[in-house]
């Protein structure tokens, strides 16, 4: 599962520098530029959206509450409709309003990656395994509960800690698998391994590279 929140949010970034673009070449009235990106964005937001209703919903369906996933679908008609009206406009007769759209977008895509993250981060445990310690644990940190923080805060814990302590192991208990945080790792240049355990928690251990 980690795999595709990791590309979902890959896809998220992507858009959010598509979208980045689209208001410079506004700013700039480099309108030639703005139509390509809108172009651009337009279709990689159509695109995130059918993915997310053909393969993201379906499989998060399985294993969290439906009402829980309903801000993503909500994010999805908000989406569709802001880019449809910057799609439609003429942003060389209107600039100040289409700023203000580009914002309102802006604000979009932020709350959607962010209700993605907090649905993945709501998965359901997996079948629990034994409790012994995890490998690279007996030089890390004491272990950091996190069960009782909701989502985002324990990934914006830990990855405060890791900012603080960038060569240091750390080991931190939550409630859940953290699938949204793997591909932050990834991309700071860490190594993880993880399990659950018999007490219903999520043991998870997290080392620089080289180590």
């Amino acid at each position: 599962m980690h795999r595709l929140a990791e590309s979902l949010h890959a896809r998220h970034r992507e858009l959010s520098a598509i979208a980045e673009s689209v208001s410079r070449s506004a700013r700039e009235g480099d309108w030639t530029r703005y139509r390509s990106d809108m172009t651009s964005l337009r279709e990689g937001v159509l695109s995130l959206i059918a993915q997310e209703n053909d393969d993201v919903l379906p499989l998060l369906e399985r294993s969290v509450a439906r009402e829980s996933l309903a801000p993503l679908r909500a994010n999805h008609a908000e989406l569709r409709a802001a880019i449809d009206v910057l799609a439609a406009a003429s942003p060389a007769h209107d600039p100040e309003g289409c700023h203000a759209e580009l914002e309102r977008l802006a604000d979009l895509l932020h709350e959607h990656a962010r209700a993605s993250m907090l649905a993945f981060g709501e998965q359901v445990v997996p079948a629990p395994v034994g409790t012994a310690p995890l490998p690279g644990a007996e030089n890390a940190s004491p272990m950091v509960d996190l069960r009782n923080l909701d989502p985002p805060e324990p990934l914006l814990r830990i990855l405060d800690s890791l900012d603080r302590e960038p060569q240091k192991p750390f080991v931190a208990l939550l409630r859940h698998e953290p699938y949204p945080l793997y591909g932050l790792l990834t991309e700071r240049g860490r190594r993880y391994h993880g399990r659950a355990r018999e007490d219903g928690g999520f043991e998870l251990t997290i080392e620089p590279r080289g180590k």
